[in-house]
């Protein structure tokens, strides 16, 4: 059950990407990976981890310029991005085109060569780019490119950009490992792919199986839900209908 749009660039589709990527999956095919983690699965220590995050599941209503895309395996709820990552944001920023100088509260010195304005050490940093998780990493929000946009140092945790955040129906949870779900208690049966952003329906199977509070609307899916899914969900023998390959 592949989404091609939230899948990271893969060995076969990389050259074909049109919009900047945070970075490429490792070259293990996913006919592998699965076949691997089955194997995992039915060993006597089955797998105890599966990795989501959430995501907005419009990316580009929550930012203006920066479209990069793709995740890697490293990517998973709470995770952070890296100076790698901060490139990328920044590569895909600039190619939507270069924007003036960033004015704050002067008088400035002036340059005796040029004459232009000479921020201090103090004002350069707070026009400083980061890169901000739209979905809050303290809410579970992945290191995924779909949840990067590039804002200054003075502009994180503001009001302003806090108010400019998904919530709800707004979110997707998205999977970073490949899961077979059978059985399901709440009808969220299915073969989902690492990259898929999964129904509903699954997202409260898999909190069912890992003890999570059973979310009844997305608003209900919270940084525990994402914690307790990503940490207590096993393999096959732990948690009956869930059988990770």
């Amino acid at each position: 059950m592949g989404y091609a749009h939230t899948r990271a660039l893969s060995e076969t589709d990389q050259s074909a990407a049109e919009s900047p990527t945070l970075c490429a999956v490792p070259g293990v095919g996913r006919s592998n990976r699965r076949a691997l983690m089955h194997a995992a699965s039915n060993a006597s220590a089955p797998i105890q981890r599966i990795a989501v995050g959430l995501v907005p599941n419009n990316p580009n209503s929550w930012r203006g310029r920066t479209t990069v895309r793709g995740w890697s395996n490293a990517t998973v709820g709470f995770g952070t991005f890296n100076s790698s990552d901060l490139n990328a944001v920044a590569t895909s920023n600039l190619a939507a085109g270069p924007v003036a100088a960033p004015v704050t509260a002067g008088p400035y010195p002036g340059s005796d060569v040029t004459g232009g304005a000479l921020l201090g050490r103090a004002e350069a940093g707070q026009v400083a780019p980061e890169v901000d998780h739209v979905v809050p990493r303290s809410d579970g929000g992945a290191n995924d490119g779909d949840n990067a946009r590039l804002i200054s140092k003075l502009e994180n945790n503001s009001t302003v950009v806090n108010n400019n955040r998904p919530t709800g129906n707004q979110l997707s949870m998205r999977l970073y490992d490949d899961i077979d779900v059978v059985t399901a208690h709440y009808g969220g049966t299915g073969t989902f792919d690492a990259g898929d952003d999964l129904p509903f329906n699954a997202v409260k199977d898999l909190a069912r199986y890992s003890g999570a509070t059973i979310p009844t609307s997305w608003a209900n899916v919270d940084a525990t839900c994402v914690d307790t899914i990503i940490r207590d969900t096993a393999g096959t023998g732990m948690y009956q209908g869930v059988d990770i390959q």
